[in-house]
């Protein structure tokens, strides 16, 4: 987690405005829901002792990770895959096109 760029870009959803994180070398994006969400899912577990998956979907955090993608100029790119880091954080990796070289 330490080698993800700062400040945080702000990519607003319709469910939510989502915090991404662009890594310094890697084509890797951390994202987490808005601060206020992440409180809510901290409170939601913490008053059903665990119990309750209030999990944002990983879906809606790759739909971020896309959008940051397409907002910062690299819309041609495209996520391959992600996995939960730490609650409610995700990462996810990219891949992009290739250009070929001019012959």
């Amino acid at each position: 987690m330490s080698g993800y760029k700062f400040p945080v870009h702000h990519v607003k959803m319709a469910d939510d405005t989502y915090r991404v994180y662009d890594h310094k070398t890697d084509n890797s994006l951390m994202v987490a829901p808005s601060l206020g969400t992440t409180m809510a899912i901290g409170a939601a577990q913490g008053a059903t002792l665990g119990l309750a998956d209030t999990m944002t979907p990983e879906k809606r955090l790759e739909a971020a990770a896309q959008q940051h993608l397409v907002n910062t100029g690299r819309g041609g790119c495209k996520i391959t895959k992600g996995y939960l880091l730490q609650k409610p954080l995700y990462e996810f990796f990219f891949e992009c096109p290739t250009v070929a070289p001019r012959v």
